[in-house]
């Protein structure tokens, strides 16, 4: 599991599945990308699942619902975005809300690279350039 921002990190299937590991970094709010993982603790946590696919043609449709529920995580305590690998489906999350807070999508990019090593399908980077407006 990475930090990303102050209260905003980044993680795979082993990290959303570790109680002990969550609570541990006061995670509050989850947002389960994969369509192949179930939300762990419901009871815990408060999750958005945004079920998608690795691509996922549909991922503009989710973008701006995923970027409120990170602000209002963030206002709460701290988010998790995760998929299964935290490769492409969680990385395209946290770009798009990188966007969200108005850096360009290849900062948002260099940013998040100096952190962690991702590879966002050009499928869900199309996406994110069409709903910012932004060049790449």
């Amino acid at each position: 599991m990475w930090l990303i921002l102050d209260s905003l990190y980044l993680g795979d299937r082993r990290a959303a599945s570790n109680l002990h590991l969550l609570i541990e970094h006061g995670i509050t709010h989850i947002l389960n990308c994969a369509r192949e993982l179930p939300n762990y603790f419901p009871s815990d946590f408060e999750y958005l699942a945004l079920k998608l696919h690795d691509p996922d043609p549909d991922f503009i449709k989710v973008i701006k619902p995923a970027c409120e529920f990170i602000d209002r995580g963030r206002e709460e305590g701290n988010v998790l975005v995760h998929c299964a690998a935290a490769v492409s489906r969680s990385p395209s999350v946290i770009l798009s809300y990188f966007c969200h807070l108005g850096y360009s999508l290849d900062k948002a990019w260099e940013f998040l690279d100096q952190i962690v090593l991702t590879s966002p399908d050009p499928i869900f980077l199309n996406q994110i350039i069409s709903f910012f407006n932004c060049d790449y």
